[in-house]
């Protein structure tokens, strides 16, 4: 832009010097035009200024891996002024995995109805993808003046897996009662066991009838009815190396392949991972094909970050509301087979016919 300014300044400088030093009509002609076209120039290009807006739509909130992200952007003027040059520079952001990509899109503008650009693209993963308009320049026919504008303006599309077949109703399996046990001394849940003392337990729980009579004391185990879940355990660890998010794009579909077989079952079903920013286990509940939308879009917010497995485990091992239930496991690393866990590593089983055979 810069050296379109100084190339036109010299011209104009250099027409000027012919016509001091020569009196000739075709000079003088060629200063008007340097003169007159860059003020016709600059007066369409200001006329297209006024009461510029722009407006961002995207076609499609959800859309699956291989579809294309439509982002709709028009901008309008208040008069019937076409813009001469507009450019609009957008960043693209994956929540997961922080990685940006800067585009450069045309926009022109029609006075008050318009028109619009469409950005078409192939997301390359899964994930929640956050398009950021940045910053909206204008510029006249001839590039010379040009004038930038901040845009503040967000839209964000989930990029499901490929997989998206769920069409289940949904609805909580009727399967075996679990209950969650309770040690608090002004419980006042059911009574759901009579039990020998142990250390710890509250001194208003001792059945003092039943104690007389017995060599130890007895006491009443109080809790209440947990609804059963499935637990889908994900493991979100950043690892290194260039070809992470094709793994992670594979963690996210066999996750949502789960999600998928538990809830054609009739099940409640929990995503469960490792939240590093946070600091915390991170859970999302679903029983129905909207809720179980919704379930994978918080588990693709979820920021990939160090050592997530280990700490996803080791947060599991001191919480008791995630306990009793059936628990899956999608990884790409080796993992220590527990008990009660079924372990998918995405990298060498073939999760898409074992977690249908659960």
């Amino acid at each position: 832009m810069r050296i379109r300014q100084i190339a036109y300044l010299a011209g104009v400088a250099g027409v000027v010097l012919l016509n001091i030093f020569y009196v000739d009509y075709q000079f003088f002609m060629m200063l008007v035009l340097m003169l007159a076209v860059p003020a016709f120039s600059l007066i369409w290009y200001e006329l297209a200024k006024v009461r510029l807006n722009l407006y961002v739509d995207a076609k499609k909130q959800i859309i699956a891996l291989d579809e294309k992200i439509d982002i709709q952007i028009r901008a309008t003027s208040a008069y019937p002024v076409m813009m001469p040059h507009g450019s609009l520079r957008i960043k693209i952001l994956y929540s997961n995995t922080k990685e940006f990509i800067t585009k450069e899109i045309p926009v022109k503008v029609c006075g008050k109805h318009g028109s619009g650009v469409s950005i078409c693209d192939m997301p390359k993963h899964c994930g929640i993808v956050n398009i950021y308009i940045d910053t909206f320049e204008v510029r006249d026919f001839l590039q010379i003046f040009t004038k930038k504008y901040r845009h503040a303006t967000v839209k964000q599309i989930a990029v499901f897996p490929k997989r998206s077949d769920l069409h289940a109703a949904g609805g909580y399996r009727n399967g075996d009662i679990l209950y969650q046990l309770s040690y608090s001394p002004d419980d006042n849940t059911e009574v759901l066991d009579l039990r020998p003392f142990i250390e710890g337990d509250a001194m208003n729980h001792i059945h003092w009838k039943l104690s007389i009579n017995s060599e130890e004391y007895i006491v009443r185990q109080y809790g209440s009815e947990m609804e059963k879940f499935s637990n889908i355990l994900v493991d979100l660890t950043q690892l290194p190396g260039a070809d992470f998010r094709d793994m992670l794009d594979r963690i996210y579909e066999a996750a949502w392949s789960a999600a998928c077989d538990y809830l054609n079952q009739g099940g409640a079903v929990r995503f469960i991972a490792w939240d590093g920013s946070s600091g915390e286990l991170a859970a999302f509940t679903f029983g129905s094909y909207e809720d179980a939308a919704d379930a994978m879009i918080g588990l693709m917010s979820i920021s990939c970050s160090d050592n997530a497995m280990v700490k996803l485990r080791n947060a599991l091992e001191h919480d008791n509301k995630y306990r009793g239930a059936e628990q899956v496991l999608i990884t790409a690393q080796d993992y220590e087979q527990d008990k009660g866990i079924q372990v998918f590593n995405v990298l060498e089983d073939d999760y898409e016919s074992a977690l249908t055979a659960h």
